[in-house]
């Protein structure tokens, strides 16, 4: 396989998916040198072949397996730091009570995903029940999946653009968050006994949304993080 460049030629070797060990072969042995560390490869000769030290770590990269064989790095795998000898065991933590479930207006409330600017519901299909120490239930989240996980990542990586937009636009995006939440706090606040005689609904006084309890304005912190923001931009 021919190039032209040093660079053209670094780009042919690293295009696999494998990397356990590679050859550089030049007569300017700067170049070779310079061309090795960019070589994506668990170990990297240069003008020669199977060439091993057993003070040299000997492993594989991307999908040629992960871990090191000899050198500083075999070891570690048998050793401890000192420092970890002297460290003292964390007392077993208590075991949480059974949470107590949310009672809801008869609608099944599904934990959803919030992932590229829309809902969705978990791929299994399931949720994780979020309990404090006293086993009070604090939230149900929707438990991600390896589609759900990549579902995230190619949204994270297509919104980099966030990170381009000035500061000012930046706030005033949060500050609508913030406004469009001070004007719902009511509908995020718990429905008293009252609230649900008026509205036709059950008399047991218990919260039907869990997130009013930790919700009742975040227009405040959010309008500090706006300052914030604006503050970091103007420096």
């Amino acid at each position: 396989m021919s190039f032209r460049t040093p660079d053209e030629a670094v780009a042919l070797a690293n295009n696999s998916r494998y990397g356990l060990a590679a050859s550089v072969w030049s007569e300017n042995i700067n170049l070779a040198l310079d061309i090795a560390p960019r070589v994506k490869a668990g170990i990297v000769w240069i003008n020669s072949t199977n060439q091993f030290d057993a003070a040299c770590g000997f492993g594989g990269y991307k999908e040629s397996g992960f871990g090191r064989e000899g050198g500083k790095e075999g070891m570690a795998a048998y050793l401890r730091p000192t420092w970890e000898t002297k460290l003292k065991s964390l007392p077993a933590a208590p075991k949480p009570a059974s949470p107590k479930l949310f009672e809801t207006d008869g609608i099944d409330r599904t934990a959803k995903l919030y992932v590229g600017g829309k809902q969705s519901r978990p791929d299994g299909g399931y949720a994780r029940a979020i309990t404090g120490p006293d086993g009070k239930l604090i939230a149900e989240v929707g438990e991600g999946n390896r589609k759900d996980i990549r579902n995230a990542v190619e949204a994270a990586r297509s919104a980099l653009g966030w990170g381009n937009k000035t500061a000012h636009l930046r706030s005033q995006i949060l500050y609508y968050m913030g406004e469009n939440l001070d004007y719902r706090k009511l509908s995020l606040r718990p429905y008293s006994r009252n609230d649900r005689r008026k509205r036709g609904r059950c008399k047991k006084k218990k919260l039907i949304n869990p997130l009013s309890a930790y919700l009742p304005s975040l227009a405040g912190p959010i309008n500090m993080m706006v300052q914030f923001i604006t503050h970091q931009h103007a420096q």
